[in-house]
């Protein structure tokens, strides 16, 4: 990626996208690229719609609700939504909580630290902070998310949500 100025995803010979690294990155087109692009991956988690109505759906990730500004036809199923490590926040109070996330390793890399773990409903998450972090193995950290960074993908892999920020 840091070479380039223009990228193609291809996936079995077809192109997914074409685009500068950072728009890949940012504007993945599909769920396919989101996790190709970025280290550590996008996670992309399962979550289940329960209303959909004016372009706005609610969804249950976790045990918790989040809202997002997205057309979702009321019913569907196999919605994803996606969020890159660096964009969970450690602790409740700056974003949506998810409540806690169980630590199964966690990787100190001098500069930052990639943290490992699952949700309640067992997803699997990696998180991404800044700076040497007092975090180990067993722990639960309480993490939270920033609606306005989150992208959606529906039961095809489309992206129907973007990063808004």
């Amino acid at each position: 990626m840091t070479l380039a100025d223009k990228i193609v995803v291809l996936r079995s010979g077809v192109v997914e996208q074409v685009g500068s690294p950072l728009e890949l990155y940012n504007h993945p087109a599909n769920r396919f690229v989101a996790g190709f692009i970025g280290s550590p991956k996008m996670n992309l988690l399962n979550v289940k719609l329960v209303n959909s109505h004016d372009g706005a759906a609610t969804f249950i990730l976790a045990g918790t609700q989040l809202s997002l500004p997205v057309p979702i036809a009321p019913g569907a199923t196999g919605i994803t939504v996606g969020v890159r490590p660096e964009h969970l926040l450690l602790g409740d109070a700056r974003g949506l909580s998810l409540g806690n996330m169980q630590v199964t390793h966690i990787e100190q890399l001098g500069g930052s630290a990639f943290v490992y773990g699952s949700l309640s409903d067992g997803q699997l998450l990696t998180l991404s902070l800044a700076g040497q972090q007092a975090i180990h193995a067993g722990q639960h950290i309480p993490i939270s998310i920033d609606a306005a960074l989150c992208h959606v993908f529906n039961a095809e892999g489309l992206t129907v949500r973007r990063l808004q920020a």
